[in-house]
């Protein structure tokens, strides 16, 4: 095997960080003479193996490339780790092949013939072009079932590269096997990649996403222009962004792996999307309008089913925690609040007061939402999601979000005059001075920061802050009505 082919072979282990499996096989094999069944071809780095060799079926010479790299891991939050095995993956492009991973999609890659050293350069370079960015799969096997860890879960472990050498390795479970004797998380690897804030407007017409890395320099991003859509909430989840609308015609929904390159989706009903969400590897939105169907899901942002709401209220916020999705309305008796397992079928819970409810979070725990009426009581909290409690707000504001970040609740407003309050445990509440008179419509905390955007102010619109109590405001990279906020990280 000659020093390009070769080269090519290390430069996958290397882009794939030693991280990768795929089998080729084809024929005839192009192998020096003399031939014998079993001769190798391979060279060896430290802890990793990547390997071409021939062999003979049924008379028949073939050739099989196998790049493979297993090693242990020893999880830091889970006991008596096994072993570790790491697998890529890459989209089926139509033409039947892909690489062997774990989970549905396992297929073989295609034959391909070669009989000559350019031939296997150029399938090399072929495979290193189209594999180079796949996504990496872990197994992490436990003794019986020692942490209740679910679908969408994020675990950390300690990766052992060698006997001297290891690294920390973060992986979102997308599959759980349990066995009488063990428990085995598959999990995607989640490389240490971009952290980025995202936020999305109402308006603005081709340039309604503004991006940041750190939360105060922030860079307009282009929107299909046309039709227009007043984008309300954005979420991220299993490596895409996604925006839902209430105004326009059938899609009223923006995807984006990115943040910065955006395509629209197809929606199932042009009703009012007001807020969405993800968790347990599906996306959830709700509406305000809608006859008995105010709920749609999606297993990848693009193609969007209705569900049946539990009750017809308008429907203004959704979370996911705790193994459980929670969805917030402004209408209803008694009724303002319904749950759900999977997002698809729903539960009409007793909400704490029939207030104007608009925004819901997890953490820590507990649900919190806060409401834009009530009287001193525009906060209710919930350790389930079933049972809610009425708690004393900090001040009679209009509270029109709320989200959990480094031991803290902070909420905000979009009237009074200090429009940020903030809670250690979602019970008390403090208010705290923040964003001038702005009309602060979201906050999100990403990276030890709290950011929050307006959808008023001149340059003005976006402020954060390191602990929910000391504010600052920065500029926007547009005047735009800036309706939701979410940060993402490994991009």
């Amino acid at each position: 095997m000659g020093e390009p082919a070769l080269g090519a072979i290390r430069m996958i282990c290397e882009r794939a960080n030693y991280r990768f499996f795929f089998t080729w096989e084809g024929k005839p094999a192009f192998i020096p003479a003399p031939a014998p069944v079993g001769v190798s071809f391979a060279f060896t780095e430290q802890g990793h193996i990547a390997s071409v060799r021939n062999y003979q079926d049924r008379g028949e010479i073939w050739n099989r490339i196998i790049i493979e790299g297993k090693k242990r891991a020893d999880p830091v939050n889970l006991e008596e780790a096994r072993s570790s095995e790491f697998r890529g993956e890459a989209a089926d492009d139509g033409e039947g092949d892909s690489i062997d991973t774990y989970g549905e999609r396992t297929k073989t890659i295609k034959n391909h013939l070669f009989q000559n050293q350019t031939d296997l350069d150029d399938m090399c370079d072929t495979l290193l072009a189209k594999y180079k960015d796949p996504k990496w799969y872990a197994d992490i096997e436990v003794p019986f079932n020692p942490v209740p860890l679910e679908l969408g879960d994020k675990i950390t472990w300690l990766e052992r590269l060698s006997p001297t050498e290891e690294i920390t390795q973060t992986g979102i479970i997308r599959d759980i096997k349990i066995s009488t004797f063990n428990t085995i998380y598959k999990c995607v690897i989640v490389a240490e990649g971009e952290k980025l804030f995202v936020a999305v407007s109402a308006d603005g017409g081709g340039n309604q996403i503004m991006t940041s890395p750190d939360g105060e320099t922030w860079t307009l991003r282009t929107t299909p222009a046309a039709p227009f859509k007043d984008w309300q909430s954005i979420t991220y989840g299993d490596g895409l962004f996604v925006c839902v609308a209430t105004f326009g015609t059938a899609n009223k929904v923006m995807t984006s792996p990115d943040g910065e390159t955006w395509t629209l989706r197809t929606t199932p009903a042009d009703y009012y999307w007001r807020s969405v969400t993800y968790g347990n590897g599906v996306f959830v939105a709700v509406a305000n309008t809608g006859i008995g169907n105010r709920v749609m899901t999606s297993p990848d942002g693009e193609t969007w089913t209705l569900r049946s709401s539990a009750a017809n209220n308008y429907w203004r916020s959704v979370c996911y925690g705790n193994g459980l999705f929670v969805a917030v309305g402004s209408t209803g008796t008694g009724n303002r609040v319904m749950t759900s397992p999977d997002g698809e079928t729903w539960t009409i819970r007793e909400s704490a007061a029939d207030n104007d409810w608009q925004s819901v979070t997890y953490g820590d725990g507990l649900f919190v939402a806060v409401a834009v009426s009530g009287s001193d009581n525009r906060v209710m909290t919930s350790p389930n999601g079933i049972d809610w409690t009425i708690r004393e707000s900090a001040a009679n504001l209009t509270w029109k979000s709320v989200t959990y970040g480094n031991g803290l609740f902070v909420a905000v407003a979009d009237s009074g005059g200090t429009r940020v309050m903030t809670s250690p445990n979602g019970i008390d509440w403090t208010l705290r001075s923040g964003g001038l008179f702005n009309d602060w419509r979201s906050v999100t905390y990403g990276n030890g920061l709290f950011v929050a955007v307006a959808r008023d102010g001149i340059g003005n619109r976006v402020m954060t802050s390191p602990n929910g109590i000391d504010w600052t405001l920065r500029s926007s990279a547009a005047d735009n009505e800036w309706y939701s906020v979410v940060y993402a990280e490994n991009i």
